[in-house]
Parts: structure tokens; sequence; C-alpha cells
């Protein structure tokens, strides 16, 4: 798949990068990832390795792996680092705290939080949670109660365990302590399950209210959207053409996922590709139709419209946070 640049752009953009500091472009371009080294990043891995970004006149740039005690939103907000990725609800509330970034691609349409349990005890839809051991982060309790409101359950139907690292406890033998029904990422955990040959049943909370929730979107201080925006277009444009080619070469894409993380396990390479193939149902919603990157309107609107009205001392539309040109930009000139 490709897309060609003038070589008059690329000279230019090549110019810009050769400074420093805000008032400046950049000398290196800083990605932030939200996590750790893996498949969910795989298309910013490949348009590195792959020089998608140098052809397009982005030489230097660093990918920054992520991590708990790591907060992109302050980095990229103060200027510190340039583009980092997180999910609708941070940024939105981010925003509301007076941060000055912009949304410059949706990378997952759909966000692929969920609860999964074990086919084994018959816990086919939420109405199934009643009596069971449910693992419990608070940070996503709203997405519990959503489920349980749509099966008309309550706190107090279900016993809530706190999640440990690890999931030792949803793969306990014995019915009176293991947990069976527990909270993570579609494109992770559940997987590490049925790898164990542990087959699961998906919950995600938007099936069951009706609440559209978007996940990794990347994003960019509104400063350096203003100041540099030839150089976000071309990282828009490497990195969506980083994810086709990836989905496109899942081989290449997880050997070059698997060089970022360091790591030769074969199991942690099955898991790599695993995640990979799954990331395609949240970054296309619609296989045939879908475009990567591409932040649709009506679907933004909905996940602004319920952020306002739980949070009603927010001023802001979805023109303020978001702009779809510099994907708009990429489509217009790409040829796959």
């Amino acid at each position: 798949m490709t897309r060609t640049m003038s070589p008059i752009i690329v000279l230019c953009l090549g110019v810009l990068i050769g400074s420093t500091a805000y008032g400046e472009a950049p000398e290196i371009l800083k990605i932030r990832l939200p996590w750790l080294h893996q498949s969910q990043y795989a298309g910013v891995y490949v348009a590195q390795e792959k020089g998608l970004f140098a052809k397009r006149g982005l030489p230097n740039v660093e990918i920054l792996q992520g991590g708990p005690n790591i907060r992109p939103v302050d980095l990229v907000s103060s200027g510190v680092e340039h583009f980092s990725i997180t999910g609708s609800t941070p940024f939105l509330r981010a925003y509301n705290e007076n941060r000055p970034i912009r949304i410059v691609a949706t990378l997952d349409q759909k966000h692929a939080f969920c609860y999964f349990a074990r086919q084994d005890y018959q816990i086919d839809a939420p109405q199934d949670f009643k009596g069971h051991r449910v693992g419990h982060k608070i940070m996503h309790e709203h997405n519990l109660l959503a489920l349980l409101d749509a099966a008309g359950l309550t706190l107090e139907d279900i016993e809530l365990v706190p999640v440990p690292p690890g999931m030792g406890l949803f793969f306990l033998d014995d019915p009176d302590r293991a947990v069976p029904i527990w909270p993570g990422h579609a494109a992770d955990e559940p997987l590490l399950a049925e790898e164990r040959g542990v087959p699961v049943n998906y919950f995600f909370p938007e099936d069951y209210d009706g609440i559209p929730r978007i996940g990794n979107l990347l994003f960019t201080s509104q400063a350096f959207a203003e100041q540099y925006p030839e150089i976000v277009e071309q990282v828009v444009a490497a990195i969506i053409e980083g994810w086709y080619d990836a989905f496109e070469h899942v081989g290449e894409a997880v050997d070059i996922t698997m060089q970022y993380r360091r790591s030769t396990d074969p199991d942690d390479r099955r898991h790599q590709r695993n995640m990979l193939f799954k990331m395609q149902d949240f970054m296309l919603l619609d296989q045939e139709r879908s475009k990567i990157g591409w932040c649709y309107q009506q679907r933004w609107q909905q996940v602004v419209a319920y952020f306002l009205k739980d949070h009603p001392e927010a001023d802001f539309t979805l023109d303020d946070i978001l702009t779809n040109r510099y994907v708009e930009a990429f489509y217009a000139t790409w040829q796959p």
C-alpha cells in the first residue's frame, strides 16, 4: 500500500525537523505510548521500522513506552513530548481540566474494554452474573454497573473481588474460590484465557447500555497542531499506513512488535499475533467501509453528548477537541 509525497514537501519537513524546543520544530519527534510495548500499537512500530515516518520527512522519531507511573497527557500538553494515545474518557476528562490537547485521529472506533466469563460456568448473559464472584477494578465500576443495570441486577447480587496482578483467581479449578468473571482488554486478558484452552464469553458495556465508548485515539497539543500542521499531517499519515501494513502483513508486524518487546518467547509471539488480529474488531467496525483513523462525527457527537450530560460544568464542543483534517488529507491521496 503506497502513498507518495512531493520531494519538495519532504525537503520542507526536513528543514522543520532540524531544530529544537517548542518555539521551533523538535529535532526528535516523540510519540509516547500509553502502556507497555505490545501489538495494540503495532501500526506505530511498523511506521517506524518500515520507514513510513522517514519517507514523509520525519527521520528522527522516538517511540516511548508507557507504564503505570507515566502520564502521557501531562507530557504532551506541556510540550515535553509531541504525540500520545489514550481513550475518549480520559481525554475528555483532561480537556475538561483545561489541558490544551487535540484529537487528530481515532484509532479504536469501539473501546476494547469488556468483562469476560468462563464458558464452563454457563455465564452467557449479564443476568447470569447473579451469585457469582466478579473481578473488580474501581475505575471500571461504571462499566460493570451498565451490565448489571441491563440485567436488572445490583452490586448486592454479586460478590466483588478486587483484581490482583495476574489472572490466577480466574483460572482456579476450585469453584468455591475461582472468580469466573473478569475485567480486561478484549485483545489481551481474554485471549490469554483462550490460549490456555479456557473459552470465554465477552460482554461489552456499550452493547447493553447503548452509550458509545471510543478507545485509542491519537492526540497532540493544541500548540503543536497550530505551529506544525504539516508535521501532524505526516505523523497521522504514517501511523494510518502503518496500521494497514500491519494488518496486511501480520507476520512481519508481529516480528517487529517482538523486537520492541525484546522477547523471543513463542507463547508471547502467539499472544501478540492474536492481539493484532483482535484489534481489527475495534479499529474496523465495518470491514468493508471503515477507515482506520477516521473520526466519525456522529459517533463522536454521541460520546461528547454523554460526557457533557455527566459533567454539566463542561463547556466545549466537538470542534474544540477534534479535527479530521489530517485523516482526510491521508485518504485524499492514498492508493491501497
